[in-house]
């Protein structure tokens, strides 16, 4: 697990600890909550048990890197098992909607 996954699992650790010691009946209503979303995007998923397929591909040209330069190519994929992506207000994104 690299370093910044690390510290953020970490961290939610820590606030689950904290919200169970200070909180247990906010934790357990917390836990209740995720579990319900789990089990929607569960069902969702097994209904809609499509394989991904390709949306597009980016590329772009490394400049400077210590083998010269390289090309990358990004493979962006669709899926009906991904939820659809919300703005931060929690409404619809379109799909030129910076996120």
């Amino acid at each position: 697990m690299d370093p910044k996954s690390q510290q953020h699992a970490q961290h939610l650790w820590g606030f689950l600890d904290d919200l169970a010691e200070k909180d247990p009946a906010g934790y357990k209503k917390f836990m209740e909550e995720k579990m319900r979303e789990a089990k929607k995007f569960s069902k969702a998923s097994k209904a809609k048990n499509a394989p991904p397929r390709p949306k597009y591909v980016v590329s772009s040209k490394l400049q400077g890197t210590s083998q010269g330069s390289r090309s990358i190519y990004m493979n962006f994929m669709t899926s009906p098992r991904c939820p659809e992506l919300q703005k931060k207000d929690g409404s619809k994104a379109g799909p030129r909607t910076p996120i």
